[in-house]
C-alpha cells in the first residue's frame, strides 16, 4: 500500500523553510571560498607586480628568477 505524501500547509511550510535554510548555508560557504580565493589571487598578483616592477628582477637577472624547476 502506497502512503500519502503529507501536503498539509505546516508540512509544506516545514520543506520550504529546510530548502531556504540549506540554500542560505550552501550560500555563505561559497560567498567565503569565493571570497577567500579573490583574496588569494589578490595577494598573488600584488607579489608578482612588485616583482616585475622592481629592478632587481628586470632584463636578463629575470631568467634566473622565472625559471621552473623540472620535477622527475
Amino acid at each position: 500500500m502506497q502512503e500519502k505524501c503529507d501536503t498539509s500547509e505546516d508540512s509544506v511550510t516545514l520543506m520550504e523553510n529546510m530548502y531556504l535554510t540549506a540554500g542560505s548555508f550552501i550560500h555563505e560557504a561559497m560567498t567565503a571560498v569565493t571570497e577567500q580565493l579573490t583574496d588569494d589571487n589578490v595577494q598573488s598578483l600584488r607579489a608578482t607586480r612588485n616583482l616585475t616592477t622592481d629592478r632587481e628582477y628586470r632584463g636578463a637577472e629575470a631568467d634566473q628568477y622565472c625559471q621552473v624547476p623540472l620535477v622527475s
